[in-house]
């Protein structure tokens, strides 16, 4: 049986979790609270383009895209531990795969630069996957 699009994120985040080194924001995240201290992780799982991949369980679409990692830390606190937050996390996906999902490249984090609102400094960490 094909893997779920639910079933592939549930796999990465608690994957993610498994760091337990700072707090995780995804998509409508229920009272998610930015720290005023420390690191902290916006998660995303965006879709790319699907292609037909095999017809054993009727017509069964194989799904492509990245997760966006962004490790973001405060101005003016450095960016030492943020970015060995984003090289841990780049090791984590490095090569996972659970079930029908994998990932297919990791990418080395971005070096780190001031995001939108000027408070904080943001790394981003992308990984290509497939689904089934």
């Amino acid at each position: 049986m094909p893997m779920t699009n639910t079933q592939a994120r549930d796999a990465v985040l608690t994957k993610l979790e498994s760091l337990t080194v700072a707090p995780i924001r995804y998509e409508n995240a229920p009272d998610f609270k930015v720290p005023q201290t420390g690191l902290w992780i916006n998660f995303a799982m965006q879709y790319a383009d699907s292609f037909p991949s095999a017809l054993q369980y009727g017509t069964m679409e194989r799904d492509f895209g990245i997760l966006n990692f962004q490790v973001f830390a405060r101005k003016g606190t450095g960016i030492k531990s943020m970015v060995a937050l984003a090289e841990d996390i780049r090791e984590l996906f490095r090569g996972f795969s659970e079930d029908k999902f994998e990932i297919t490249q990791t990418h080395a984090p971005t070096t780190p630069e001031n995001e939108e609102t000027g408070e904080f400094v943001v790394s981003l960490v992308r990984c290509n996957f497939r689904l089934n």
